[in-house]
C-alpha cells in the first residue's frame, strides 16, 4: 500500500498550512485504478504545545474531516491511536490535507495510505 507522510513545518498560531499533499504521487488518485483508492488518513503534533492543531481533508471538494482536533502524542502518528478517517475517493479525485496551528501552533507528523480499491 503507497503511502505519503511528512511533517510541517512550524504553523503559526491561528494560520493554515499549504495542501502538504501538493506535488506528491498521490494528490490525484490515478485513473488506471478505475475502481478508486481506500485511504486511511493519521496525524500527530510533535508536542504537547500543539494542543488545538485542528486537520482538514478534502476529495475534490467533498469535504471528510473539516477542523478535526488531532493527537498530540509528540510522536510519529500510528494506527489505530492518531486515525482520523478512513475513506473512498474515485479515481482521478484531487486530495486536499491542510492543517491549523489553533490557539498554540504546532508542528505535524502525518501519513496519508492510498491503496487501490
Amino acid at each position: 500500500m503507497p503511502r505519503m507522510s511528512g511533517q510541517t513545518a512550524a504553523l503559526a498560531i491561528g494560520t493554515d498550512s499549504p495542501n502538504v499533499l501538493a506535488g506528491k504521487l498521490f494528490e490525484f488518485v490515478p485513473r488506471q485504478w478505475r475502481r478508486g483508492a481506500a485511504l486511511r488518513l493519521l496525524a500527530a503534533t510533535t508536542a504537547a504545545g500543539g494542543v488545538g492543531a485542528q486537520a482538514k481533508f478534502k476529495i475534490d471538494q467533498q469535504v471528510i474531516v473539516d477542523a478535526e482536533n488531532i493527537s498530540y502524542a509528540a510522536r510519529y502518528p500510528v494506527i489505530p491511536d492518531d486515525q482520523l478517517a478512513v475513506h473512498w475517493a474515485p479515481a482521478g479525485a484531487r486530495l486536499f490535507l491542510i492543517f491549523n496551528g489553533g490557539p498554540a501552533g504546532a508542528t505535524v507528523n502525518w501519513a496519508l495510505d492510498v491503496e487501490p480499491a
